[in-house]
């Protein structure tokens, strides 16, 4: 025997090649990973066991991040994922790749309308689409992207663009960096995404205009 070598109360020696240890981790009775499942052999004594505790004394669990944004910041939670996670000020989002949204569905309009406010969890640029299939004679459109900012108040995130009076598709791009206008693009504006932003469309004149509008939000 050696000394730091584990041995039963009998004098066997234990976790040898051809008996080797076994680590679980569970979380309440269900198995979460394990390396080796080998059993001791009879007549050994338990030697111990180690017990993961937080700064403040909780027991965490072993478990995924959840697959949803918003989650909370309890230290009794030891998860693992294959995504990164980014705190939003008060809890975790998942981060994003290039995402598609859809802003406004096609629909015949006949005064001003916005979209729903969207999300930028970790997007550096956006690029707006509008595709409209019908106008009416007289009729104007002209497409703002707005900022919204914790209280409740928008604000234009470019200046005024050129009111949109035919069929047609209109693009539209915002970056932190220089932009060429190439082409079906309309307008390149030099700026920021903030994380709250929508679509208004303004309606100029009377009569009825039918478009859909989508983005994308680039990494």
């Amino acid at each position: 025997m050696s000394g730091g070598t584990p041995f039963s109360s009998n004098g066997q020696e234990l976790f040898t090649d051809n008996n080797p240890a076994s680590v679980k981790l569970k979380t309440g009775n269900s198995t979460i990973g394990k390396v080796t499942m080998d059993s001791l052999p009879a007549g050994t004594n338990k030697i111990g066991s180690v017990e993961l505790v937080s700064g403040t004394g909780g027991k965490p669990s072993f478990g995924n991040y959840p697959a949803n944004d918003g989650w909370g910041t309890s230290d009794t939670v030891f998860s693992s994922a294959s995504f990164n996670g980014a705190f939003n000020g008060s809890s975790w989002d998942r981060l994003r790749n290039n995402q598609d949204l859809v802003l406004m569905s096609s629909l015949a309009r006949t005064s001003s309308s916005q979209s729903a406010v969207q999300t930028n969890h970790n997007g550096n640029a956006l690029i707006v689409v509008i595709n409209v299939t019908a106008i009416d004679a007289g009729a104007t459109l002209r497409p703002v992207i707005c900022g919204y900012d914790v209280n409740g108040k928008f604000y234009a995130l470019h200046p005024s663009v050129t009111n949109i009076t035919a069929v047609g598709q209109y693009v539209y791009m915002f970056s932190p960096n220089a932009l060429d206008i190439t082409g079906n693009i309309k307008s390149a504006y030099k700026t920021l995404i903030p994380r709250r932003f929508y679509l208004y469309m303004t309606h100029d004149q009377t009569g009825s205009i039918t478009y859909d509008a989508n983005c994308t939000l680039l990494v």
